[in-house]
């Protein structure tokens, strides 16, 4: 699900004139953050209409020793949708992008529209769309969300401390899909010398010209949609736990350079890591998408992949 549908909902409705103020409200989705201590204060069963029927956006719980917020996040990429949400709601908001609605948990886009990232590699494609006003709302709702995904990517990459690799906040803008990252230089230079700037809270003309720059250039970023196949599920359980993930990207990076080279090859471990990716991605869209598995799933359920996997 995209970021607009879930962390966020960061509503920003015009002002009168003579206020000269901006009030944002941000609200967490419940499938953020554990909701085992809601459901329990409730006395109902751990089970997923009991979740359902949660009313939304719940706050934290707070810890009964010390009175401290006591968050315990699924791992679905909170923080990503929260800056993702806010900064395609400030773009829109001030007119600076066009970006497809929300009807119902859906975008309200324009039949046929596809969604990779206009100015990607493999986005620049605007075939599907019959009409001239199609066209022209499938082009600007593209460009809005390349825009609003590469300021997003920068946000995010300065708050968490230029590691991980934007994948979340990808998912956030373009939903599900195979992804590649973009290319460090892109954003590093422009990162490192916000950093030499101190904290100021507000960028120079040059500081803000280079953002403008970055976030309108041409990204080498790789988004190719994906879905689950009809019949196939995934399940995930809620451990009412989390991670730090800047901390935890960190400790990958270290592992991976101290394990860099195994007998006589370079990052082993990591290019392996990756033909499993590339696997799974061939399993989804050709094998599971093919008629027989599909006609399997919907009869067997999950019993038919023990047997061809």
């Amino acid at each position: 699900r995209r970021a607009e549908e879930k962390e966020s909902m960061a509503s920003t409705e015009p002002l009168p004139q003579h206020i000269m103020a901006l009030a944002i409200k941000l609200r967490a989705d419940n499938d953020f953050y554990s909701q085992i201590h809601h459901l329990h204060q409730r006395g109902w069963e751990l089970t997923p209409q009991n979740m359902e029927m949660l009313e939304p956006f719940l706050p934290c719980p707070k810890e009964a020793d010390s009175g401290r917020v006591a968050i315990h996040k699924t791992g679905l990429g909170s923080s990503a949708a929260l800056v993702t949400s806010l900064v395609g709601a400030l773009l829109a908001f001030f007119g600076v992008v066009s970006l497809p609605e929300m009807v119902d948990g859906e975008e309200a886009l324009e039949e046929d529209m596809t969604l990779p990232p206009a100015g990607f590699e493999n986005g620049d494609s605007d075939e599907g769309v019959a009409t001239p006003d199609g066209m022209e709302n499938n082009g600007k709702h593209k460009e809005g969300l390349k825009i609003a995904h590469n300021l997003a990517q920068i946000c995010h990459c300065y708050a968490q401390g230029k590691v991980g690799s934007g994948f979340d906040v990808s998912s956030a803008i373009y939903g599900s899909h195979i992804y590649t990252r973009f290319s460090r230089r892109l954003v590093g230079k422009f990162l490192d010398g916000l950093d030499q700037e101190g904290s100021s809270s507000s960028l120079t003309e040059s500081v803000s010209q280079q953002l403008v720059d970055i976030v309108d250039g041409t990204w080498d970023s790789t988004v190719t949609p994906i879905n689950l196949p009809p019949g196939l599920e995934l399940l995930m359980a809620d451990v009412c736990g989390g991670s730090e993930s800047p901390s935890m990207a960190k400790q990958i990076l270290e592992w991976k350079q101290n394990h860099r080279k195994t007998g006589f090859l370079d990052d082993y471990y990591w290019k392996d890591l990756k033909r499993c990716n590339k696997k799974i991605g061939t399993l989804l869209t050709d094998q599971f998408a093919s008629a027989p598995i599909r006609d399997g799933l919907r009869r067997d359920g999950v019993m038919i992949l023990a047997n061809r996997t």
